[in-house]
């Protein structure tokens, strides 16, 4: 990986998030891990381990 900034288009910023913002529930939860051999996120713990605990 470099140690300089790519040079591309620059991305418009979004719109803030008006209002409060949602909580995330279990079903939101569950259907992120729910498929197998899915890459693990930045923790590397694989979504299998966090099925298993419940």
């Amino acid at each position: 990986m470099s140690s300089t900034a790519s040079i591309g288009t620059a991305i418009s910023p979004a719109d803030p998030v008006k209002g409060p913002v949602p909580r995330i529930t279990a079903e939101e939860v569950w259907l992120a891990i729910a498929r197998n051999g899915k890459a693990s996120g930045p923790d590397d713990i694989p979504s299998e381990f966090w099925k298993e605990c419940g």
